[in-house]
């Protein structure tokens, strides 16, 4: 009777600690019904702590990327700051206490920063179950990466305590900013998504499950970043069991609340919970007791978002319902599909919340883009004139004009065009034979899946899904193929900064007719360089207004410079090459070119003549230059 007595007041202690108990196991080991209905009462206690703690009460939160009215209240530890160290940290601010322990902003001496000092009670600590929790913590969240993710620098036991040493965070939990300024908007929902889904996508491919996604544990930095915090009920996923209730009741997953294991599914149904609170402050399913929860889910006592928010767009609201569908299967496969199909309805949020717009206002658009389009013809042909009269020392006879300009960069594009034409309808068709296949083929839809999937692994691993990071990547990849392109074909590229007197045979030889070719080929590359650049630019541009950096910045400022500069070198020697056919004369017995004239001057290149190569020479007199009738490029090497 005394052991059962001693065994009974230590579940009254776990309960009063809060740390998890197997109730069905402990009940299994009772012998009296006198016992049983004592567990029963302590198992309802410790249910509507949970709840309570699950909707937040009046509790505090810290800055620390650790809300305090979580795991922590009060007995056994010391909270006094006259014990101003523990371990090598200086304590400067208790920032909350709790069920399990106390936070405080520390002073680290090694690392030379504040940092969040997470201190569990002595009991909790001498715990092994509490205690390994602590350190199981710190080693999940050092396995992983993120901007949006909390980072741990250390876990540690000093005189029998367990801390934590982590990232201090500035700022407020999307808790403590919905109850400030009420539910959010969709697109500010769609951005926290974005930000959690990302850093959710990093955890599962280090192996962990969160377990406990809500808005108490998701911080706003004061400077705007996201972060994922408290993976005090996280779980290795190799070391997880059935049955092991750990979480926020409000926020599970109903097959966890039945007993079953966290998975990713579980954490993406939390997530999905998220964003149902902040845009409308309620929850999908709810309950007063854990018991009413889990009746609820049974029940299927389910309130749809479009019914409490009917003014959020259907996309939005599609993408919550699967997230938060009863069955695991029907809910996203991967953080990462979910962040997708977030991705698309921001991109097309702009767009869809702009009045549809007058017959007058599309005339005027429509004309607006037409003179932008005729603005940058006239520029291409301009930059290719520019390169022609330069190059052949005729800008003094040069009677080229924004008209001509105009019409020489248009035919500089229509090959390109034609180019572009067929390469679209190539996509097209080769789009439609992949969707017909995954239709129609069940192991090739299968496959398509798993090859998804990996490439969207592959894209997170090599950070283009963070700004900064698909910022670099892009104009390092950008500036190497331009410099690579240049490099390849430098005697042309060569022969475009250098007057027609001073250029090599090998540099008349690259703007020749025969070896044309070679400039479409140089052409060719360019125009995929160029395009590369239009696309990641544009790309970057939209992820900028989820998350405006300096660094993006700058990086979008020179990715557009690589563009221009692809441009230019793609537009310059296209006249040099393709127009530069000229009478053939005849001066003093050697092989000339007509180049232009001006009154009666003729502008003549001779390229077997001593330098210079090009002069004025006198139409009259009996030194005049002859024409031959024969027209053809002054490169031309026959």
């Amino acid at each position: 009777m005394s052991n059962e007595s001693d065994f009974m007041l230590g579940i009254a202690a776990a309960v009063a600690d809060g740390a998890a108990v197997n109730w069905d196991q402990v009940e299994a080991q009772l012998t009296t019904e006198d016992d049983k209905r004592v567990l029963r009462s302590l198992r309802l206690v410790s249910e509507i702590g949970t709840v309570h703690d699950s909707v937040g009460g009046e509790a505090d939160t810290t800055r620390t990327g650790q809300p305090a009215g979580e795991t922590l209240p009060a007995a056994g530890i010391s909270t006094d700051l006259t014990a101003e160290h523990w371990g090598r940290y200086e304590l400067r601010e208790q920032l909350g206490a709790g069920a399990q322990g106390a936070v405080y902003r520390a002073w680290d001496p090694q690392l030379e920063c504040e940092v969040a000092l997470k201190v569990l009670q002595p009991r909790l600590a001498a715990s092994d179950r509490v205690g390994e929790r602590m350190l199981r913590e710190g080693r999940a969240l050092a396995k992983v990466r993120h901007q949006n993710v909390v980072n741990v620098y250390a876990a540690e036991v000093h005189e029998g305590q367990v801390g934590l040493c982590m990232e201090f965070i500035k700022g407020r939990t999307l808790e403590e900013i919905l109850k400030a300024q009420g539910p959010f908007g969709e697109g500010e929902a769609v951005t926290v998504g974005l930000k959690v889904g990302h850093a959710l996508a990093a955890v599962h491919a280090a192996g962990i499950v969160h377990r406990d996604v809500k808005a108490r544990n998701v911080m706003r930095e004061d400077r705007g970043r996201i972060v994922l915090m408290d993976f005090g009920t996280g779980r290795d996923r190799a070391k997880e069991g059935a049955g092991d209730l750990a979480g926020t009741p409000l926020y599970m997953a109903p097959e966890v609340l039945a007993g079953s294991a966290a998975t990713q599914q579980s954490d993406i149904y939390s997530v999905g919970v998220l964003l149902y609170y902040l845009v409308t402050g309620q929850y999908p399913v709810e309950g007063r007791t854990l018991d009413e929860i889990i009746q609820a889910h049974v029940r299927g006592r389910r309130k749809p978002l479009a019914e409490r928010r009917p003014d959020l767009r259907d996309d939005f609201i599609r993408v919550i319902d699967r997230a938060t569908a009863p069955d695991p299967d029907a809910r996203y496969e991967t953080a990462a599909i979910l962040v997708h199909d977030l991705v698309s309805i921001d991109v097309e949020e702009a767009g869809a919340a702009l009045a549809p717009r007058t017959v007058t206002q599309r005339v005027l658009l429509g004309g607006a883009w037409l003179g932008i389009a005729a603005i940058g013809i006239t520029l291409i042909g301009f930059i290719t004139s520019m390169a022609f009269n330069v190059a052949l020392e005729r800008v003094a006879v040069s009677q080229d004009t924004p008209k001509s300009w105009f019409g020489f960069g248009l035919q500089s594009l229509l090959a390109p065009i034609f180019n572009v034409v067929q390469i679209l309808f190539g996509i097209v068709i080769a789009v439609t034979i992949w969707k017909a296949l995954r239709r129609v083929v069940p192991a090739f839809d299968a496959y398509a899946g798993r090859l998804s999937g990996q490439l969207r692994s592959l894209a997170r691993r090599l950070g283009l899904w963070n700004v900064d990071s698909y910022g670099l990547i892009a104009f390092l990849c950008a500036l190497g193929f331009f410099v690579v392109v240049l490099t390849t074909h430098w005697t042309l590229v060569s022969a475009m900064s250098t007057t027609i007197s001073n250029m090599t045979a090998d540099q008349r030889l690259a703007l020749s007719p025969e070896q044309r070719e070679f400039y479409y080929r140089y052409r060719w590359q360019l125009e995929w360089v160029i395009w590369g650049v239009t696309l990641a630019s544009v790309r970057l541009g939209r992820m900028r207004r989820r998350e405006r950096t300096p660094t993006s910045a700058a990086l979008l400022t020179a990715l557009l410079g690589v563009l221009i500069m692809a441009i230019i070198m793609w537009a310059a020697p296209w006249r040099l090459v393709m127009k530069s056919d000229s009478l053939r004369m005849v001066f003093d017995g050697q092989r000339c070119y007509d180049l232009g004239r001006e009154d009666s001057m003729v502008l003549l290149y001779c390229p077997d003549a001593p330098l210079p190569r090009v002069q004025r020479i006198s139409t009259e007199g009996s030194r005049a230059p002859q024409g031959t009738g024969i027209t053809e490029s002054v490169f031309s090497t026959r």
